[in-house]
């Protein structure tokens, strides 16, 4: 598949996942996201004493908010990525309920002014 072609396919095919995930009911969304969040647990049984960055979920992802909180309750210091500027590595703000937000990238959240955690 030449250059050009394998972009138009990729970008047609990041197109239908995402209308896929996106068309998945919540219930079934929230069933996944449990299983994920106690393999993830049990996988990984030191993340409560780690530093814990994840991203905010779009589009029907992945939604580590719930396993962000049950590790900050036991100890792990939770952090989101900050897009700085374009095409320059993110740095991860300190992440809580009650951190102020702001729209960034793609309306995607991100801390305003928490302290960065992860180099």
């Amino acid at each position: 598949m030449d250059p050009i072609a394998l972009k138009a396919w990729r970008k047609a095919e990041r197109e239908r996942l995402i209308a896929a995930r996106v068309a998945v009911a919540p219930a079934t969304l929230d069933s996944w996201r449990r299983r994920m969040d106690i393999t993830l647990e049990r996988s990984f049984p030191g993340l409560a004493r780690c530093r814990l960055a994840f991203c905010w979920p779009i589009k029907g992802e992945y939604d580590a908010r719930h396993l962000a909180r049950t590790l900050r309750s036991r100890g792990a210091l939770t952090a989101l990525p900050v897009v700085v500027k374009p095409k320059s590595p993110l740095i991860f703000r300190e992440w809580h309920p009650g951190v102020e937000m702001v729209a960034g990238a793609l309306d995607i959240p991100y801390p305003v002014a928490s302290a960065e955690v992860v180099p």
